[in-house]
């Protein structure tokens, strides 16, 4: 199944193509820093608006806010700042899609006193979008150790991030069936639980200090114990190093053959070839 079978406009801020399995357009939005390096983009927003038509999904990192709502625990929003977005919004006549979950899609992680939260990370729908896929939800996941929240679309009618929940549940109850689950990969899973009831428990209380600092340390095991089990997966045994250059080779040669194609001989004797003081030295010990 193809997800996106073509590829129509991108630039350093966004990547705008097809979805046949949806019949739609959707636009990735990764857009830079400062207000004056995001103005280029709203532009290339209703150029493709004005060049779209049918279902259309705008979603990613716009790194801009709507309104002052949407940050906490900075110095106030000035009006300036919000109205490119807010202006760009309106001429291209797209709306937010439904949002569960995370109130807020970008935090920092830093102390409590110079912590930030905010809402950075948006999905819109144009209205041929809203009048076909009005019930699909955009889920915003807990943050793990990235700074972003992953968003995830409900496509089918079943949220998706319901079905990670049921896979979840289910590696649970069979986790007994792999006899070499490594004591690596137990200590990961424990930590992301503690992770994620962490996370979930900041969302009730976004700058409880205790909280604040369990999380950072929470992420910080968890890079560790994933740079170590990467220095695991590596290969150092003498026998598991043969056999790996053993396994390349054959797949660059081939393997042996009973019968094996002859030389053409006239070929071979209407070139050149070698003398007999040649083939004679072939045969001396090598030095």
């Amino acid at each position: 199944m193809n997800v996106i079978d073509s590829v129509i406009q991108t630039s350093n801020q966004l990547i705008h193509c097809h979805i046949p399995d949806k019949k739609c357009y959707g636009t990735f939005i990764y857009r830079l820093h400062t207000v004056a390096d995001r103005k280029p983009m709203w532009d290339q927003l209703r150029d493709i608006h004005a060049k779209t038509n049918g279902p259309w999904i705008i979603l990613g990192d716009f790194n801009s806010i709507l309104s002052a709502g949407d940050r906490i625990n900075v110095e106030p929003v000035h009006q300036q700042e919000l109205a490119d977005f807010q202006c760009c919004i309106d001429d291209i006549r797209i709306g937010q899609i439904t949002k569960r979950r995370c109130q807020f899609s970008w935090s920092n992680k830093r102390d409590v006193e110079d912590r930030i939260y905010s809402h950075i990370d948006w999905t819109f729908g144009n209205p041929d979008w809203f009048q076909i896929y009005a019930g699909i939800e955009a889920v915003y996941m807990l943050l793990g150790v990235s700074d972003h929240s992953p968003i995830v679309l409900n496509t089918e009618g079943i949220s998706m991030f319901r079905i990670c929940r049921r896979l979840k549940m289910l590696e649970i109850q069979t986790k007994n069936i792999h006899k070499e689950y490594s004591s690596i990969d137990k200590k990961l899973e424990n930590l992301r639980i503690k992770l994620e009831t962490i996370q979930r428990a900041l969302n009730d209380d976004y700058f409880n200090p205790i909280l604040i600092e369990e999380e950072k340390l929470i992420i910080k095991l968890i890079e560790n114990w994933d740079a170590v089990q990467e220095r695991n997966n590596r290969i150092t045994e003498p026998e598991q190093i043969q056999q790996e250059f053993i396994n390349f080779f054959k797949k660059l040669l081939g393997e042996a053959t009973y019968t094996l194609p002859g030389i053409d001989i006239n070929i071979a004797r209407d070139n050149p070839t070698l003398t007999l003081e040649q083939q004679q030295s072939l045969l001396n010990p090598v030095t």
